[in-house]
């Protein structure tokens, strides 16, 4: 256990002095003791030894002895950290960097160009390596600028959005909706996302050198970012989505401060002018904050980005000899990629021409006596943090021996990130093409990348299992228990203490929760649901829309949760003014008003 298995396998952490030190006194505390006990058959324990050769072998054993205390106190991650790869794979992954990349058409752009899902950009260059960011879901890039945004105030208030259209006719775009991202710092972004998701009149259309015009409910305008096909984060289909949703907030909030402008298409498809007005009429009976509307706090073309793409490890050459293989990122003389995942791991027998695809052993797919497995194994390295990779073979019968170990080359498929180093980039410095950014759009990330974060592979890795299986399999009827859950999905780096105490007091700002069952009839068949409700202190949030936004994730979380055929419906209460946020019962996904 004490020593390495292989010359690329790195040691374990090192060991700590003090720990060494207690073995080594325990172990001449407890010779000496013997010796006193038992003179005739041990006298020499009761001297002290000068010789060199017995001093080395007392201090190997102490070595071994701390090292054997430590891997008990480390709680044995490698079987908990199987066991979460099964029940949870999302856990323990690391969280990449996340950023908001802006698109603006070039004028050759002539009709809707679909930017697809897994589009790269890259940064300049932080030291020799320049960061790869990649798109998490397909966007729709129009031939269409936001020329101008007002505010006007007087019998009403409106919002003016001014849309240009580069002289491509409307009519031929075919798309019912136009997504809104509410840009500039987050604080006042969440406050102008509370006035456009909960206290807009009517949204009125006017086509620019025409009196055509359309007119739509307050409710056209809807969040956006919530569906399984705009997640941020690759999630296993073994995972719950619901944990997506509160992992994403933590991780990137501004991910939710996307809106559609929907309903649009009977107005579009008879449209043939140059622009049009969007006016957006403000209820201020009901929305009486100040909140400023300015051209740079309104964006198109927006769509997150990742800090996650498609690599190769170096060629890993198997004996079956050793209980594990190192794998390491291929070029990775720099340290400039990290391991996210294993994608695929495909074997070449020495002297053969077939290769065999192997199955990760969490997934119980086919292992049968000829399926080749793996388990793929991480640790902390030594020098400070980064994680080491190692894969291990669920072996197939002894029937088949000769051919299951003969010696292969190992091509294994990974997804990497560059680990720290977009921490370095700025607003701005995602702006370089790759072999796949579009030709006919100008590009830039418009939000500071967020943190990298690793995942807690040693310590408390067993608690965190044991905590998250206490409020899987138990109920989430109460204060403690959500905290519980929540707070596991809150991780910390010294590099970001502001906001991981950001993160905390939300969760710690719920101050109660109740549930109670009951009825309601919804399009004409009575249906049993739960009605939740929360209490907060508002000290927890920046601002009233910050608020919203952690209720809003909090009821498509509740839902995700709930039975099948069982609707949720949320209020939150805010402690101070005793004001109420209410969201519409929800069964699943879906809104049941």
């Amino acid at each position: 256990m004490a020593r390495c298995a292989s010359p690329d396998r790195k040691c374990p952490n090192p060991m700590k002095p003090e720990r060494f030190q207690r073995e080594l006194e325990h172990l001449r505390d407890i010779s000496r003791e013997f010796g006193r006990r038992h003179p005739a058959i041990a006298p020499l324990l009761l001297t002290e030894s000068a010789d060199p050769d017995v001093e080395r072998i007392l201090e190997g054993t102490a070595f071994l002895a701390a090292m054997v205390a430590e891997k008990i106190d480390d709680q044995l991650p490698e079987i908990i950290h199987t066991l979460t790869q099964i029940l949870f794979p999302h856990y323990l992954k690391p969280l990449p960097s996340v950023t908001a990349m802006r698109l603006a058409p070039r004028p050759g752009l002539m009709e809707p160009l679909v930017i697809p899902k897994g589009t790269r950009f890259a940064s300049v260059p932080v030291g020799d390596i320049s960061c790869v960011f990649s798109t998490t879901s397909d966007m729709s890039l129009l031939p269409l600028t936001l020329a101008d945004c007002s505010w006007r105030e007087d019998r009403e208030t409106v919002l003016r959005l001014r849309f240009a259209t580069q002289g491509v006719p409307m009519n031929s775009w075919d798309t019912d909706r136009i997504r809104l991202f509410l840009s500039g710092e987050y604080a006042p972004a969440c406050e102008r996302y509370r006035m456009l998701t909960g206290h807009v009149q009517q949204v009125v259309l006017t086509e620019h050198g025409s009196q055509r015009s359309l007119r739509l409910p307050g409710n056209a305008i809807c969040p956006a970012g919530f569906g399984d096909d705009e997640a941020i984060l690759p999630y296993s289909r073994r995972s719950f989505a619901g944990f997506r949703l509160l992992q994403e907030f933590f991780v990137f909030p501004e991910k939710y401060l996307f809106l559609d402008v929907a309903g649009l298409a009977p107005f579009l498809s008879g449209a043939s002018g140059k622009g049009f007005d969007m006016d957006i009429y403000v209820d201020r009976a009901s929305f009486r904050d100040t909140v400023p509307f300015r051209r740079e706090h309104v964006s198109l073309h927006v769509v997150p980005a990742i800090n996650l793409f498609a690599h190769g490890a170096e060629p890993v050459h198997v004996d079956f000899t050793q209980p594990e293989y190192r794998i390491v990122p291929a070029d990775n003389a720099g340290h400039a990629y990290e391991i996210h995942s294993i994608v695929g791991v495909t074997g070449l027998a020495q002297g053969g021409s077939a290769e065999r695809s192997y199955r990760p052993f969490e997934i119980f797919a086919n292992l049968d006596d000829t399926t080749p497995g793996y388990t793929q194994i991480f640790r902390s390295d030594a020098a400070g943090g980064r994680l080491d990779w190692y894969i291990s073979f669920a072996r197939p019968g002894e029937k088949n021996f000769e051919k299951a170990f003969r010696p292969e080359t190992l091509s294994v498929d990974l997804l990497c990130t560059n680990g720290t180093v977009p921490e370095s980039l700025k607003a701005g410095d995602v702006r370089l093409a790759t072999a796949n950014s579009p030709v006919l759009a100008d590009f830039e990330n418009i939000t500071v990348p967020t943190p990298y974060y690793r995942p807690q592979v040693d310590g408390n890795a067993l608690w965190h299992l044991v905590s998250h299986m206490y409020v899987n399999y138990f109920t989430l009827g109460d204060r403690r228990s959500l905290q519980a859950l929540l707070g596991l999905y809150v991780r910390n780096t010294m590099r970001d203490q502001g906001g991981y105490r950001a993160r905390l007091k939300r969760i710690e700002s719920i101050e109660d929760l109740s549930m109670r069952n009951e009825n309601r009839l919804v399009h004409g068949v009575m249906m049993r649901g739960s009605a939740i409700s929360l209490r907060v202190d508002p000290a927890g949030f920046p601002c009233k829309g910050d608020m919203l936004l952690f209720g809003s994730v909090l009821d498509r979380f509740f839902a995700s949760y709930s039975g099948i055929n069982s609707y949720t419906r949320l209020c939150m209460e805010e402690r101070d003014s005793r004001e109420t946020l209410t969201w519409p019962p929800r069964l699943g996904s879906r809104s049941l008003l």
